[in-house]
Formats: C-alpha cells, sequence, structure tokens
C-alpha cells in the first residue's frame, strides 16, 4: 500500500473534517498529495477506473494526474491550487475536463482542502473528483433544456451534428471524432437511428470521412473539422461524398464548440445537377455565338472582298491598255521593219515588265490581306494603313475621294494585323457609301494617326454630312441596321466586334461639323 493511501486512511478516521469533506463530495475518488514533495502524491482507485485506466497500471505521482488534465485547463487548475494553499480562505472548487483513455472528455468537478501540520504549514493536499452539478435542481433545468434544444433541431430541415474531439493520450492530437447530438434530419441522410450513431466515433462509422477528396483540394473531411477546432475558424465546404450508401454532393457549414464542432449540412445534388446544366447550356451559347460571329466575320470579309476585286479591276486597267499598246508597238515595228535588234526588245519587255510587277503586286497585296491571321504579330501601323489603303484608291480615285493620311510619329503595335486592316476597311467602305451616296462635291477621308501615352489612336473622319436623325446616330453598331438601299447592316458592327473583343481595343463614334469621325483606340506594342 502507498504510504499516502495508509496515510489518508488514519486521517480520515482521526480528522472529522476530512471525512466529512470526503463524505459529502467525493463521487470519482479522492487525491491526496505530499506538498513537501510535490511530485509524490496518491488518487484512489476509483477516480483511475472512471477515465478508463487500471489503478495497479498506473504510476501514483502527480505529473501522471496532471496529463490527464485538458492542457487548456491545467494551468487554471495549478492557478487555483496555488491561491487556496496560500490563503485556505479562497475556496478550491473548480471544473475541469479529463481525457479518457479511448481519447474523449470528462466534465469533472474538483474540491480539495490543505492539511496542516502543528505549526500551521501546509504538508498535504486532499481532493475529490466530484458531479459537475451542485444539486438536482440545475440537473432538472439541464434536462429540459436538453429536451426543448433537441426540439428545435428536430423541427429544421437541415442536418445537424454536433462532435466531441477524440484525442491522443501522449500528443493531445486530434485522432477523431465521438458524435454526441444529431437531429432527426441528420439521421434520415446518414441512414442511421440516433441510438446506433451516438456516441459512436466518427472513424468506425464513416471511414470515408478520413480519405482525401479532390473537391477539398485533397483534404479529406476529417481534416477540414480537425483545421476547425484547432483554429476556431468557421468554414463552408461543398463536396461530392461517395461512402456507405451516400452518394451525393453535400454543402457544410462547420462551427467551432467547446473541444468539438457543429455541422449542418445540405443535400445539394440538385442543385449541382442544375448548376452543371447551367454552365453547359452557357459553355454551348458561348461556343454558338463565338461560330456566329466568326462566320459574320468571314461574310464580312467575302463582302469586303467584292470591293476589293471591284478596286483592283479599276486598278488593272491601265496597266493591262498599256500592256496591250507596248506588245502592239512591237508588232506593228517588226510588221514593217522585219527585224528588230535585242537592246530595242530589252527596252519595251523592261516596260512590259514594270507594268506586270505592278499588277503581281497588286495580287500579292491583295492575298495579305485577306490572310487569315492566326497569331498576333508585331507590325508597323502606318504602313499596314496604306497596305490596305492601296487596295482602294482605285475606287477611290473612281469617285473622287480625297484620301489623306498623317502619322505624328512611328508607331508598332503587337495584334492581328488582317482583322485590325478588316476593321478599318469596313468603316472606309462606310464612309466612301456615304459620301457617295449624299453627293458630295469634294469628298474627302482623312486618317490621322498619333500615339497617347502607351496607346495608339486611329481617328478616321469623312465630310460626308454625318447623321441628322439622333434615333440613328445611336444605333450605328447595332445588327443589321442600314440606312442603305442595299446594305447588309453588318460591317460597323463587324468592325466594333472586332476591335472590341478581338483586339482588346476601343471604338468610339461622334458628330463633326460636316460629317462622322470614328477613334479606335489600341495598346501600342512593348
Amino acid at each position: 500500500m502507498h504510504y499516502l493511501e495508509k496515510e489518508y486512511n488514519e486521517l480520515i478516521t482521526k480528522d472529522f473534517n476530512a471525512k466529512k469533506f470526503v463524505e459529502e463530495n467525493s463521487i470519482y475518488g479522492v487525491w491526496y498529495w505530499n506538498l513537501e514533495n510535490p511530485e509524490e502524491g496518491w488518487t484512489s482507485p476509483s477516480f483511475w477506473e472512471y477515465l478508463g485506466y487500471k489503478y495497479e497500471d498506473e504510476k501514483q505521482t502527480y505529473s501522471e494526474w496532471e496529463k490527464l488534465v485538458f492542457p487548456d485547463d491545467l494551468e487554471m487548475a495549478r492557478l487555483n491550487a496555488r491561491k487556496h494553499i496560500a490563503d485556505p480562505r479562497f475556496t478550491y472548487n473548480i471544473v475541469v475536463r479529463f481525457i479518457h483513455k479511448k481519447g474523449h472528455i470528462v466534465w469533472v468537478r474538483l474540491k480539495a482542502i490543505v492539511i496542516k501540520d502543528e505549526l500551521g504549514k501546509p504538508i498535504r493536499w486532499l481532493g475529490i473528483h466530484g458531479d459537475i452539478t451542485l444539486n438536482k435542481s440545475p440537473e432538472e433545468e439541464i434536462s429540459k433544456t436538453s429536451f426543448f434544444l433537441k426540439a428545435i433541431l428536430d423541427s429544421s430541415l437541415d442536418s445537424i451534428m454536433a462532435f466531441e474531439s477524440i484525442l491522443s493520450k501522449d500528443s493531445y492530437e486530434i485522432i477523431d471524432f465521438k458524435f454526441t447530438l444529431l437531429n432527426e434530419a441528420a439521421c434520415e441522410t446518414l441512414k442511421y437511428e440516433e441510438k446506433q450513431i451516438k456516441n459512436k466515433t466518427l472513424k468506425s462509422l464513416f471511414p470515408g470521412c478520413f480519405k482525401p477528396l479532390s473537391d477539398l483540394e485533397n483534404n479529406s473531411l476529417f481534416d477540414i473539422f480537425k483545421d476547425v477546432v484547432e483554429t476556431g475558424e468557421k468554414k463552408t465546404i461543398e463536396y461530392y461524398f461517395n461512402d456507405h450508401g451516400i452518394k451525393e454532393w453535400i454543402s457544410n457549414k462547420l462551427v467551432k464548440f467547446e473541444n468539438g464542432l457543429v455541422c449542418t449540412f445540405s443535400i445539394i445534388t440538385e442543385l449541382k445537377r442544375t448548376q452543371l446544366e447551367l454552365e453547359e447550356k452557357i459553355e454551348y451559347e458561348v461556343t454558338e455565338r463565338r461560330e456566329k460571329e466568326e462566320m459574320l466575320l468571314h461574310q464580312s470579309k467575302l463582302a469586303s472582298m467584292g470591293e476589293v476585286l471591284n478596286s483592283i479591276a479599276h486598278n488593272w486597267r491601265q496597266p493591262l491598255n498599256t500592256t496591250s499598246l507596248l506588245v502592239s508597238t512591237l508588232n506593228s515595228k517588226l510588221e514593217f521593219e522585219g527585224n528588230l535588234d535585242n537592246e530595242y526588245i530589252e527596252k519595251w519587255s523592261d516596260k512590259v515588265n514594270i507594268q506586270l510587277k505592278y499588277m503581281s503586286q497588286t495580287i500579292d497585296d491583295f492575298r495579305n490581306f485577306f490572310k487569315h491571321d492566326e497569331n498576333k504579330k508585331r507590325f508597323n501601323l502606318e504602313k499596314s494603313i496604306y497596305q490596305m489603303i492601296s487596295l482602294l484608291i482605285p475606287e477611290f480615285d473612281l469617285h473622287r475621294i480625297l484620301v489623306k493620311i498623317n502619322c505624328s510619329s512611328e508607331i508598332y503595335l503587337f495584334n492581328f494585323e488582317g482583322q485590325l486592316q478588316q476593321a478599318i476597311l469596313n468603316i472606309l467602305n462606310n464612309a466612301k457609301d456615304a459620301l457617295i451616296l449624299n453627293n458630295i462635291k469634294k469628298p474627302q477621308i482623312k486618317i490621322d494617326i498619333k500615339k497617347i501615352s502607351n496607346k495608339a489612336e486611329i481617328l478616321i473622319s469623312d465630310n460626308a454630312g454625318g447623321i441628322k436623325s439622333h434615333e440613328t446616330f445611336l444605333k450605328i453598331f447595332d445588327p443589321y441596321f442600314t440606312t442603305k438601299p442595299e446594305g447588309t447592316g453588318m460591317g460597323l458592327f463587324i468592325a466594333k466586334t472586332i476591335i472590341n473583343k478581338n483586339l482588346d481595343g476601343k471604338i468610339q463614334y461622334f458628330k463633326i461639323n460636316n460629317g462622322l469621325s470614328f477613334k479606335i483606340t489600341l495598346l501600342i506594342a512593348k
């Protein structure tokens, strides 16, 4: 028998106050410690049994007792002990948590008194492990409150569960959770009766909660639960769960409560399915719209191709006539003179080649302009605009439209060159048609190019008289809107689509004194 156990038995036989203290308060055993040598202590068998340990297997020391106290409560127990030992008028009566051998928490009330020697020196520390309720009345109130709370929880459509942490004896780390409360909705979702699940561990019933889930960034539900308890941070999570016959999308709201957590969860499978269907529908609509825009762009290019081919036809008439004249001259000379020297033939051949090269260059410019842009590239803005306008000059000359280009500095862009040329061509064709339709005496189009900070600004203005109707003015970028007898109403709409969406730029328009002006803004190449 431990010497302190023997001494304790003698004490309660001789000391009436000590005996009364133990009889009135002890439920889960007593402790009796040597204050002159704090490491020496004795704790009765009933205490060890209450916490799931065997008395004969445990060391009878103060440090072994302390190991079982929940870490957050240990300092409070020590502080109150020091105060009571220093001044017995300070009552030692506290509630602390102990860690059961199985890992769950047990709430126990501690009471203690100091035993002094003849000189009044504290030499022993006698304490009891008691019930956390002081008397029957609070216990009844707690019972009423519990029933009331359970009724409220059962009336909820959401599933609600409460868990208590199970700790490792050695490291105090959370290793599992125990179900402590479930409402009816939770039991129905988990396919258990309350009596089958309450006080059972998470791992024993739902091992799938310990498996990594891709929806939780390869964390397990247990990892998330543990983090909520350790950090106190509230969390809302969504994941697909497939375990114990449950195959559902679930939404959880998690909140720390004491040494565990409360979990509210809802089945959101139908909502998730609707969400996925909506996302697929949106993706389909976006793809279909993109395909329509690409088709419109292609149609616009085909329409522009007709305009440019018409311009090339006018452009080729002069070199074709010149070439025909040169060939006729050679034939006449050969017919009348009968003999031509090499120098003469070479001279006239060079003249013919000049005309043919001009026509060939026109075809190359035409082919480059209508070549599909697959990648962005760096290009000189002024040269690109000149190249595109060169294809239209014959058409402009035919209608005596003067085109002026003014560029204040050398500007390079990194973008889709062909698409920019297409957008500008649509704007120029719109200006040309307005000039012809309104029968302007001195038709003119001005293109001003300038650099403003890190952006290029292209200003395209005409003197076609502008737009009189305010309603028409507001609709010029609308698809299929046109004021021309044979117009498609797509030219300016496609120009805007190209600049805003494909080129990441911006297009604006405004009235000027005798016409209309379009401003295109694009980022300059770094």
